[in-house]
């Protein structure tokens, strides 16, 4: 299929099928990264990033982004946040 959003990319409309394993894989000490769709696979509009977290891990410090979203989906667990205005 490659039917295309009109003036917004020219990236054809097709499922994207990610097997199991594939995408890169990275180590940042406490946890790790694995790549599933990166920036370039969608014109910079769109990633998805897998981290494996053990339970009572802290999975990154209190941060910010200015130019993108984040969102969590959480599989299995529970998932605690914390933020500025939690006491």
């Amino acid at each position: 299929m490659e039917d295309k959003l009109p003036g917004l990319s020219s990236l054809p409309l097709a499922p994207l099928i990610i097997p199991m394993g594939a995408g890169d894989n990275f180590n940042f000490g406490a946890y790790g990264t694995h790549w599933k769709i990166n920036g370039s696979q969608t014109g910079g509009r769109f990633a998805i990033v897998h981290h494996p977290l053990t339970p009572h891990m802290l999975a990154a410090p209190l941060h910010r982004h200015h130019r993108e979203d984040e969102y969590s989906y959480v599989l299995a667990g529970t998932l605690v946040r914390c933020s500025e205005t939690q006491s």
